[in-house]
C-alpha cells in the first residue's frame, strides 16, 4: 500500500469515527485491529494518513486525555475556524445559547466544575423548561461534552469539550482564562491550582509528578505546594467533592 493511498479500510475507519465521534484508546485499537489485522502500519501512521485525507473537509482525528483520569481518547473534530458555529447543526438556538453559558460557567469556575443547581439556574434569552434543561444535560453528558462527577451532583468538562472546543475557548476567553498545564503544556480546565501564581495543573499530571516526593513545588513558579499527604484514591475522592483546591 502506498503512503498516500486511501483504502476501503481507511474509509471504514472514518465511518466508525463519524458515527462514534469519540473512542477510548482501547476502543480505537480494537477497531484498528479488526479492520487491519495484517497491516504493516502502526496506529499512529494509520491515523496520520487518514488525517491527510480529512484535511480538505476541515476534519481531523485528534488525541487527548480525559481530565479526571488521564485516560487517552481519540475524537473526530471540526478544525475549521468557525467550528463552534457548526454546533448550530446539532443544537437548537436555545440549546446552543444554553451550552455556551455552561461552557462559560465551567471556564470561569475556580474548580473547573459546576453543580447541577447552578446549571438549572442559568438564564438565557430563549427560555428552556426545567425538563428541557435536564434532558439537555443528559444529552451533553451522553455525548461526552460534559462528565458527571459521580455522586456529587457536579459536572466537569468532558473529553469532547477538551478536544473540540479549544480554538473556540481561546478565541472567546483568551489565554488568561484558558489555562495551559505547566507539566504537559495542554489545555486544562479542571485541575489543582497554585495559590501563589494561579497555575493550574491536571489532576493526573500532579499525581504523576508528586506521588513519590515528600515535598512538591509548583512547576511554574517553583513555590512550595502544601498538598494533602493522602493516597491517590482518597485524593480522587476529595477531587470529586472540591476539584481545583488551592495548593
Amino acid at each position: 500500500m502506498s503512503a498516500g493511498a486511501l483504502t476501503n479500510v481507511h474509509r471504514m475507519f472514518i465511518q466508525v469515527m463519524m458515527s462514534r465521534r469519540v473512542l477510548s484508546d482501547r476502543e480505537i485499537r480494537k477497531v484498528y485491529s479488526k479492520l487491519q489485522p495484517e497491516g504493516d502500519a502502526n496506529l499512529t501512521t494509520f491515523v496520520s494518513l487518514v488525517n491527510k485525507k480529512l484535511e480538505p473537509l476541515s476534519m481531523s482525528i485528534v488525541k487527548g486525555k480525559e481530565e479526571d483520569t488521564g485516560h487517552t481518547y481519540y475524537a473526530l473534530v471540526n478544525v475549521s475556524p468557525d467550528a463552534a458555529a457548526k454546533l448550530a447543526n446539532d443544537f437548537s438556538p436555545a440549546e446552543l445559547e444554553y451550552f455556551h453559558k455552561v461552557v462559560e460557567m465551567l471556564v470561569n469556575s475556580d474548580s473547573g466544575t459546576a453543580g447541577s443547581m447552578s446549571f438549572m439556574n442559568i438564564s438565557i434569552e430563549r427560555k428552556l423548561s426545567k425538563t428541557e434543561v435536564q434532558n439537555l444535560l443528559k444529552r451533553l453528558t451522553k455525548e461526552k461534552w460534559l462528565t458527571s462527577i459521580e455522586e456529587s451532583g457536579y459536572y466537569a468538562p468532558g473529553i469532547r469539550f477538551i478536544l473540540e472546543l479549544q480554538p473556540f475557548l481561546r478565541e472567546t476567553f483568551g489565554d488568561s482564562d484558558v489555562y495551559k498545564c505547566p507539566v504537559c503544556s495542554t489545555l486544562v480546565i479542571r485541575g489543582e491550582v497554585c495559590a501563589r501564581c494561579s497555575a493550574r495543573i491536571h489532576l493526573y499530571c500532579a499525581e504523576k509528578l508528586f506521588s513519590d516526593r515528600s515535598t512538591a513545588n509548583c512547576p511554574h513558579c517553583r513555590s512550595q505546594l502544601h498538598r494533602e499527604q493522602t493516597t491517590p484514591a482518597s485524593r480522587k475522592r476529595s477531587a470529586r467533592e472540591s476539584v481545583g483546591k488551592n495548593w
